[in-house]
């Protein structure tokens, strides 16, 4: 986020971190949230300029800009979004006046930045005045209701600016300002969507992996390839961040396709796991033969695994997995581990029918899959020892392809909730939800599904697309990302995707938070009906506790899916 300062000869910027502040909410009814938001850096005042200082990094929840200013010059801050169902509440101040002098405020708010640009400056009153000592922010008869994303349930824009009047012993000094805000929406906020990538030669990018590799240092390793054509992926390659993300390294292709006189082998979407405790990095990918390079009802997955280790710098080689089941997959995958020491790697296999045949669903005419877990322990020597839990029973009525791409959390009772995938592809008239299933044996065994329960009703349907729990490091809360109905939506196979959710679980009993539903990313003006957010893959910045998701928008440029453009988004989690 830029600060610029401006003075009445020239305009030179000045820098600032940014950082929400922590916000306790108890359980319930949704009550008003309270917070303010950060800035922190340092520009001193000399020859009539701000001129650019030391940055510094705040997390108590106030603003400093320190200088010292002639006769009055005026501050301006950098337009900042509160986020959805915010209200500004008040404006204060600290600060050192000299005698004679004095420090001045006014604010701008709008629901959007574009209208917060045109938007009038106001005092207390609503008026054009100046807080002179701080105060509530009063709503302008002149600001249209939507300047308060509370009452609208959108965004609210704010911007400050502060008038510093020197006095005969100098200008004053500002060590401190805080805009304090209330709202009942979602304890998230969406900073940033940055493009990376984009479509080459219709091919998108495909996710694969982000995730820290290593215990102290921030270095970051990023894992993307491309889709010739869908579920047919190639070309996965990895690069390095070693300074928390900034500045990337050169990707090197790690996963190649290769040509066999039976077809083509691909691989695809890889399951990436950083072991605190061994400090290596553990990756789980499907390496399968595409028969004319085509995936069909019949194609068999294998799974097999690398080991990346940061003190050499140096992949292992490649390890099939020996599982005592064939057809084992790896599929939109976020591996944990749990405090008792499993590492748990979701799973799916295709159902077989009595001649041993993959069974197809005559409804969507598509295999039936079954969600199963990849149960990991390390030996004495190190090494990881494989097995398989016991598959997830489902009825068949509720679903026509089956249950895959399961995503786990451990609560805090210790059981382990499993989130399932599922589908009425071929069957409109059956609901679609993301089931739940716990474990009491890290997922050796399981109770059997339920449409996952919300808080203030009934379950919220779902069409088929994967999912992923994270605990915040931030506040340790429970969140869910996926896709769900929107009001008055009804699921239709694998859709829908046009918007990406954030939600906040409740652990017991488990349940989505309704009232805390966030929006990361939606339809927006342009985009087309075709529209899917879905597959992503992230981290969380162990920095600030942001969250950091990297998604392709695959289908926002129109009915050509492969005409898509690969973003880089950053969510402030309150």
């Amino acid at each position: 986020m830029r600060v610029t300062a401006k003075s009445v000869i020239v305009l030179f910027s000045a820098f600032a971190c940014l950082v929400g502040s922590p916000i306790r909410a108890g359980e319930g009814p949704r009550p008003a949230q309270k917070g303010a938001w950060v800035e922190s850096g340092y520009a001193a005042f000399v020859d009539g300029a701000f001129e650019p200082g030391q940055i510094t990094l705040s997390h108590d929840g106030a603003l400093s800009t320190v200088g010292a200013a002639r006769r009055g010059a005026l501050y301006t801050a950098a337009p900042f979004c509160l986020g959805q169902g915010a209200r500004p509440m008040a404006i204060t101040w600290e600060a050192e006046v000299p005698a004679g002098g004095s420090v001045l405020a006014q604010v701008r708010r709008a629901g959007d930045r574009e209208k917060l640009l045109e938007a009038r400056w106001v005092g207390p009153d609503g008026g054009d005045g100046w807080f002179e000592k701080g105060g509530l922010i009063s709503v302008s008869r002149a600001e249209p209701a939507s300047a308060s994303g509370a009452s609208t349930g959108g965004s609210c824009w704010i911007q400050y600016r502060l008038k510093l009047v020197g006095g005969a012993q100098g200008g004053p000094k500002v060590g401190r300002v805080t805009v304090e805000y209330t709202f009942t929406g979602p304890r998230a906020r969406r900073v940033d969507r940055e493009l990376v990538l984009s479509s080459k030669d219709n091919r998108p990018v495909v996710t694969g992996f982000v995730s820290y590799v290593s215990n102290r240092e921030p270095v970051v390793m990023h894992c993307c390839g491309r889709e010739d054509y869908s579920d047919g992926y190639d070309d996965y390659a990895v690069q390095m961040s070693r300074d928390n993300g900034l500045t990337w390294t050169d990707p090197v292709v790690k996963w190649k396709s290769f040509k066999t006189p039976e077809g083509k082998v691909r691989y695809g979407e890889p399951a990436a796991y950083w072991d605190p405790h061994a400090e290596k990095l553990l990756v789980l990918i499907d390496k399968t033969l595409y028969p004319k390079d085509a995936l069909t009802h019949q194609t068999k997955f294998q799974v097999v695994q690398y080991v990346y280790d940061p003190k050499t710098d140096r992949w292992s080689d490649e390890r099939p997995l020996q599982l005592d089941s064939k057809s084992i997959a790896v599929s939109f995958a976020f591996p944990i581990r749990t405090s008792r020491g499993t590492i748990m790697v979701p799973a799916c296999r295709a159902k077989l029918d009595a001649a041993g045949s993959i069974l197809v669903d005559p409804r969507s005419h598509t295999p039936v899959y079954e969600s199963i877990t990849i149960l990991g322990r390390r030996g004495g020597d190190g090494e990881i020892e494989w097995r398989l839990g016991r598959p997830v029973e489902v009825d068949a009525g509720v679903t026509t392809r089956g249950m895959d791409e399961n995503t786990y959390a451990e609560l805090r009772d210790g059981r382990v909730a499993m989130l399932i995938r599922a589908s009425n592809a071929g069957a409109p008239e059956l609901p679609g939800y993301k089931w739940l299933a716990l474990s009491k044996d890290d997922g050796m065994s399981w109770t059997r599904p339920v449409p996952m329960p919300a808080t203030g009703g009934a379950p919220i349907q779902s069409g088929a697309n994967g999912s992923a729990f994270f605990r915040s490091i931030k506040n340790g809360r429970l969140y869910w990302i996926g896709n769900l109905c929107r009001e008055g939506e009804r699921p239709s196979g694998n859709m829908p995707r046009h918007t990406l959710m954030l939600v906040e679980v409740r652990e017991d009993p488990p349940g989505f938070k309704r009232e805390s539903i966030f929006h990361i990313d939606e339809m927006e003006p342009g985009d087309t009906k075709a529209l899917q957010l879905s597959n992503f893959r992230f981290y969380q910045d162990r920095e600030t506790g942001d969250l950091v998701l990297y998604m392709d928008r695959y289908g926002a440029k129109g009915e050509d899916w492969r005409k898509s453009d690969y973003f880089r988004y950053r969510v402030a989690i309150h």
